[in-house]
C-alpha cells in the first residue's frame, strides 16, 4: 500500500536514476545523476567505454564525471574487471 501511495504521489514527476548495488547480504541504493545512470547503463550493456562515455554526455547540460564515477566504484566494489581490447573497437549501433 505504502509502494502504491508513493508511486501516486510522484504521478507525472521525473524518474529518478539509482544505482542498487549489495554488500554482503544488505542491499545499498545511491541516487545518480542521469548522465551517470546513462554511463553505467551503457557500461551493463556491453558497451566499450569511449561508446559509454558518448552516451552519458548525449544531453544537453550532461554533469558526468567519470573520475567521480570511477573513484565510487573502486570505493564500493561495483567495477568487478577491466580488460584491454585486443582489436580496434567497431562502431556498433545500439538502441
Amino acid at each position: 500500500v505504502a509502494v502504491r501511495a508513493a508511486f501516486a504521489q510522484g504521478a507525472g514527476a521525473a524518474g529518478e536514476s539509482a544505482l542498487v548495488w549489495r554488500e554482503g547480504f544488505k542491499a545499498q541504493v545511491s541516487i545518480v545523476s542521469p548522465a551517470a545512470g546513462r554511463f553505467t547503463q551503457a557500461v551493463i550493456d556491453g558497451r566499450s567505454l569511449d561508446d559509454a562515455l558518448d552516451h552519458a554526455n548525449e544531453s544537453a547540460g550532461a554533469d558526468f564525471s567519470f573520475e567521480a564515477w570511477l573513484l565510487a566504484a573502486l570505493q564500493q566494489g561495483w567495477l568487478v574487471a577491466a580488460e584491454p581490447i585486443s582489436t580496434p573497437p567497431t562502431r556498433r549501433e545500439f538502441p
